[in-house]
């Protein structure tokens, strides 16, 4: 990603940097935590590859966006703290709650990976972590609101509840009838 310059290859940038790497060291890293972590999107939602396309494309513009100029960012970093901010924020604003259970299971690794990602460091692009972890919470807070918009969609479809018509007792038959029987004799010796 080259941060505010303007062409097909910066497109392609924003859209492809989380596959190029500094190093194997650097390959290594990022493709450990996307390993644990891919699988929890993919387990836990009924979209993952568009919302792992929405994190790369999010976290990649908003590392153009925040970008120093003249700078080169690359790698799979912005990817997994959008991952991560989607954990978080899915777990809050959808209220995805079987989100918590890899985060309890990872032990903490999740909060030091944010503490340490986000000081700036010589050659680590805090733009990227930075930028896929606001990419992740807002992606977690907009899924979060299709969610209820579409719940509210589904109600409003479903029928009515209609309550049953009122039983008719067999009491209430008989005073009628013999209401009715002793109107028709009151009439009969009336008109005599």
């Amino acid at each position: 990603v080259h941060p505010r310059t303007v062409g097909i290859m910066e497109l392609f940038g924003i859209s492809f940097s989380w596959i190029f790497h500094g190093g194997k060291a650097h390959i290594v890293g990022n493709t450990m935590a996307l390993i644990t972590m891919i699988p929890m999107i993919a387990a836990f939602e009924r979209r993952p590859w568009f919302i792992l396309w929405m994190m790369v494309f999010m976290s990649g513009f908003i590392t153009w966006c925040l970008g120093a100029p003249n700078t080169n960012h690359i790698g799979a970093s912005g990817l997994i703290f959008a991952i991560i901010g989607y954990i978080f924020s899915a777990s809050i604003f959808a209220k995805k709650y079987q989100y918590w259970i890899p985060i309890f299971l990872s032990g903490g690794s999740y909060w030091f990976s944010l503490k340490t990602g986000l000081i700036p460091q010589q050659d680590i692009s805090f733009a990227g972590h930075f930028g896929g972890l606001i990419a992740g919470i807002i992606l977690g807070f907009w899924i979060g609101c299709e969610d209820k918009i579409n719940k509210k969609q589904l109600l409003e479809k479903m029928p009515k509840f209609k309550p049953p018509v009122k039983a008719v007792k067999w009491s209430d038959l008989a005073k009628n009838s013999r209401h009715r029987k002793m109107k028709s004799w009151y009439m009969f010796w009336k008109n005599k």
